[in-house]
């Protein structure tokens, strides 16, 4: 019975997150993308990386629960689990300032280059 109950809540769990993932991601990339410029193949990484990385978390979670009612011992796996999950925490805490400044950086750089860059080519194409 709970292996049944398991199966469907995974699988309802996983198509609620499909839907929502694909609905959210295209106009959060739009929103952040300059106008006129074409940033279509990353809505399709994004929302491939996001459902493969919702499908893992769903299976790994549906495959826990199983085990726990199979009576398997499971809380070495969820202590690891959740060490995992606060040295992950810990260290982005740790460097949130650097990431921001690497994203941000970036983008500054991506704007100036793509102002800068049109120009000097087109000038060079008129005078040679």
């Amino acid at each position: 019975m709970w292996l049944a109950i398991t199966v469907v809540v995974a699988s309802l769990l996983y198509l609620i997150l499909r839907l929502w993932a694909l609905r959210w991601v295209e106009p959060l990339i739009s929103s952040l993308t300059p106008k006129g410029e074409d940033w279509s193949r990353a809505v399709r990484v994004t929302r491939r990386i996001l459902l493969w990385l919702v499908t893992l978390i769903i299976f790994v979670a549906a495959v826990l629960v199983i085990l726990h009612f199979a009576g398997v011992e499971i809380d070495p796996v969820m202590e690891l689990l959740k060490d995992a999950g606060i040295a992950i925490v810990d260290w982005l805490r740790k460097h949130a300032a650097q990431i921001a400044l690497v994203i941000f950086a970036s983008y500054v750089a991506h704007r100036v280059l793509k102002s800068i860059i049109p120009p000097v080519v087109r000038q060079s194409v008129m005078h040679h």
